[in-house]
């Protein structure tokens, strides 16, 4: 690669993050915000009644171990008409010890409530959740944050209402993606010259004079990150990008992918059991929130045991997943009572999480559960595939025997032959990585 192209990917880059910085229309900060800690955990929205009090600016919350309550008014700007409204709940994370081992932070992560109703979990990695909120009207919000293993004091930096624009966001990921597509072909590759011209086009086409040096949800007030002009010129930067794609030659086969989420839950790794039931709620809410804002998207979870202690701490939560799985939204699969290790494990133990596991499925869930799912065990009993076959379960997927310092598992997709010559298709979910040993999806 010349020092040219060089040149050329980094203006590229730059212009695409200018985009992405005026994907945020505005930030509308929350009032009245006010805390309660420490707090008892809690599964649902925390009451109107108890010791809150007003929470100044940079005050520092939480502790090891510790809960604490939020809550605050929002008011949503009337001039916010179209786009997408969503909360923002930013904190610093402030740990006083190393956070590893022992000491894994786990926090801070919680629930957030709009008006009493559950919305989903905000976490150091997700800090913005999208709300169906009516501009020009108020509403009062609350959350229920676990603060993290080890000592802490944390910050909250920022609550309140972001106005997003999803045609500047849909153009946004559309070049970042054809971007990072490109850097990954050969530099002679046609392809990825056809890509970088038609990530040009659309930049080329996008009025950039008016974008501010920071997202709007980093600036206080209902100031924009751009102005009118960026996006008056989104429309015709996305038909100029989308005519340049539709314009690329195939080249050889195009496969038809299909992506399907899971959310890998470890029941029982560096937390109690209790804060793997508040992780079930959190992630449960949040995958509900999606699919309802989302219609092609499709979830997958396995785990019976996870969908128990749901059914017990959050029940309203279970019945409307209970609803999505009968419409074929969400997937409940995985065969075993949880992903369980298959080396130490004795061949009565690993008949009854079958014979458990899929009579969950099928009595409480409506599925008769057809697939195994072990995506992070590393190691295989050669009795698997005999087992599954006697339980009816028809396919295994799993993915941790492509870690290895050494070599590399040379097939993905295979039939299994076990012990007794039992045979089971299997798959290895296989994602290249560049930075390390492991060769699968995590």
């Amino acid at each position: 690669m010349t020092a040219e192209s060089d040149l050329h990917l980094a203006k590229l880059r730059r212009y695409v993050d200018l985009i992405g910085r005026g994907v945020d229309r505005a930030f509308e900060p929350a009032q009245a915000v006010e805390l309660w800690e420490p707090a008892p955990p809690r599964f649902d929205a925390p009451p109107a009644d108890g010791p809150w009090r007003p929470l100044p600016a940079d005050h520092t919350w939480g502790g090891q171990q510790q809960w604490t309550y939020f809550r605050a008014v929002l008011s949503v700007p009337g001039q916010w008409q179209g786009g997408t409204v969503e909360l923002r709940l930013d904190h610093e994370a402030r740990y006083l010890v190393e956070a590893r081992d022992d000491y894994f932070a786990a926090g801070p992560e919680g629930q957030v409530f709009v008006e009493g109703q559950r919305l989903g979990a905000i976490d150091r990695e997700h800090r913005r959740i999208a709300c169906d909120l009516a501009p020009g009207r108020t509403y009062q919000a609350s959350a229920v944050f676990f603060a993290a293993r080890c000592p802490c004091r944390h910050v909250l930096r920022a609550m309140g209402l972001v106005w997003v624009d999803e045609a500047a966001r849909k153009l946004w990921h559309d070049l970042r993606v054809a971007l990072e597509a490109a850097q990954v072909l050969d530099p002679s590759d046609l392809t990825r010259a056809r890509l970088l011209e038609a990530v040009q086009t659309a930049v080329a086409a996008v009025d950039v004079t008016g974008i501010t040096q920071r997202p709007a949800s980093l600036q206080g007030g209902s100031g924009g990150g751009a102005g009118e002009a960026f996006y008056a010129s989104i429309p015709a930067a996305q038909q100029a990008f989308d005519e340049a794609i539709a314009a690329i030659p195939p080249a050889g086969q195009r496969p038809q992918v299909f992506s399907v989420g899971h959310a890998h839950i470890d029941l029982a790794w560096l937390w109690p059991f209790e804060q793997t039931r508040h992780k079930i709620v959190r992630t449960f809410a949040t995958q509900a929130g999606l699919l309802k804002r989302y219609p092609r998207w499709v979830f997958q979870q396995s785990s019976p045991q996870a969908y128990r202690w749901l059914e017990e701490d959050a029940p309203d939560l279970f019945e409307e997943v209970r609803q999505m799985i009968a419409q074929g939204r969400w997937e409940a699969d995985g065969a075993m009572w949880v992903e369980a290790d298959t080396n130490l494990t004795s061949g009565e133990s690993l008949v009854r999480q079958l014979l458990y596991g899929k009579r969950y499925f099928r009595d409480k869930l409506g599925v008769d559960s057809r697939v195994l799912w072990l995506p992070d065990v590393f190691g295989y009993s050669a009795a698997l595939p005999q087992l599954l076959k006697l339980a009816n379960v028809e396919a295994f997927i799993t993915s941790k025997i492509s870690w290895s310092v050494f070599n590399r598992f040379p097939h993905d997709t295979f039939r299994w032959r076990g012990l007794d010559g039992t045979e089971i298709p299997t798959h290895f979910i296989t994602t290249p990585c560049t930075d390390g040993f492991w060769y699968t999806y995590n």
